[in-house]
């Protein structure tokens, strides 16, 4: 598992809220008409306090609705088109007070009861789908109360690396339990929207077998949901670009301007490897030094490697490229993840990599450090 989820803690939101700067670009409203409505109790609150609605975003804490209270209630309705895990926010004096975590859905209601404290979770009910979530939130925290200690031991550089290693193993075992939790929620709540909304937030950390039987059960139980039209739109993308199956061309433009087609490239060389890469990547750029041992070894016998970029400013690209010292092709169309290349090999995560032979046959993917190495010494070695 990726990561262990803990409990925000308001402090830790608010100063999330603060530092992104939205609180106060959030425009207090109370919506109207269909969708999803929060009914509020927070006797600690006075008439005017504020409750914010706030989405969770890589780009941090987003507000997207907002509710005052009166006599030690609150009600907001927010409106998604499809089930989307909410962070309750109630504020006393610009600080903390307390916060809820609630599954919001296209309809439905839920009633959530805010403490004084905060650093007690509100209590959420009324509502089938937040019981699911609840529940298995609850597992989760069980499960992994020893997680944080062992990670200490983990990063401690002053033990033994015997003992270090041993507190690894229990953080995967952990880890791994955690996952089974929110299968078994999945599979065992099926039709409901906090079912796909769990597979969105886990499904690296299910086994392919888990991700088979949980897509089966969605294709016969919840065939409509938006998340199972993803994974099965995903996995047919998939198999376009499996090991053993023909290569897709990719035409883009070089750092000079000028258009370079992967077919070019593919019938002058042994070996070709697209590498999808950004300046912005951290885990692309620590890869680069063994891929350039790579690319020093065996171009000379075959190797090519078409470097694709979801860069979206060409500065940043050719900087990064220039710091780097690539010498391999470039090429980029500067979309981001709207790369056509991207697209065509339906890529999600970078660092990634494709690994195609003379003939024009994937024989590779997502291939790094020691194994991409391995690989390619097989197939150049002989």
């Amino acid at each position: 598992m990726k990561r262990f989820r803990q409990k925000e803690t308001m402090k830790n939101l608010i100063t999330i809220l603060a530092l992104s700067g939205l609180m106060t670009s959030c425009t207090a409203q109370q919506n109207s008409g269909d969708g999803f409505v929060i009914n509020g109790n927070w006797t600690g609150g006075n008439d005017g306090d504020t409750v914010f609605c706030v989405t969770m975003t890589q780009m941090g804490a987003m507000p997207t609705d907002t509710a005052y209270i009166k006599g030690g209630k609150f009600k907001m309705t927010v409106k998604e088109n499809a089930a989307a895990l909410k962070t309750i926010v109630a504020l006393k004096n610009g600080g903390a007070a307390s916060a809820a975590e609630v599954i919001v859905t296209p309809k439905g209601s839920v009633n959530v009861e805010l403490h004084a404290s905060s650093n007690e979770m509100g209590k959420v009910s009324g509502n089938k789908d937040n019981d699911i979530w609840q529940a298995a939130r609850r597992k989760e925290m069980q499960i992994s109360q020893d997680a944080q200690s062992l990670l200490r031991v983990v990063n401690d550089t002053t033990l033994d690396l015997v003992t270090r290693f041993q507190a690894k193993q229990k953080i995967d075992s952990i880890a791994s339990v955690i996952a089974t939790n929110y299968y078994s929620a999945v599979i065992d709540n099926m039709p409901s929207p906090v079912c796909g909304l769990i597979v969105r937030y886990f499904h690296d950390d299910f086994t392919p077998g888990q991700m088979d039987e949980i897509v089966a059960q969605m294709s016969k139980k919840m065939p409509d949901d938006p998340v199972y039209k993803a994974l099965t739109a995903q996995r047919n993308a998939d198999q376009e670009t499996a090991v053993g199956k023909p290569y897709k061309e990719i035409a883009m433009v070089d750092l000079k301007g000028n258009m370079k087609r992967l077919s070019e490239v593919v019938k002058a060389n042994k070996l070709t490897m697209i590498d999808f890469w950004a300046s912005w990547c951290a885990p692309c750029r620590a890869e680069m030094p063994n891929v350039k041992k790579i690319y020093a070894a065996y171009h000379p016998k075959g190797l090519e490697i078409y470097g694709v970029s979801l860069d979206e400013n060409m500065v940043s690209w050719q900087n990064a490229i220039t710091q780097m010292q690539l010498p391999w092709i470039q090429v980029s169309d500067l979309e981001g993840w709207g790369s056509a290349g991207a697209q065509a090999y339906n890529i999600k995560a970078i660092p990634a990599t494709i690994l195609i032979d003379g003939n024009g046959t994937i024989i590779g993917k997502n291939l790094r450090g020691q194994e991409l190495a391995k690989k390619v010494a097989e197939i150049l070695d002989k």
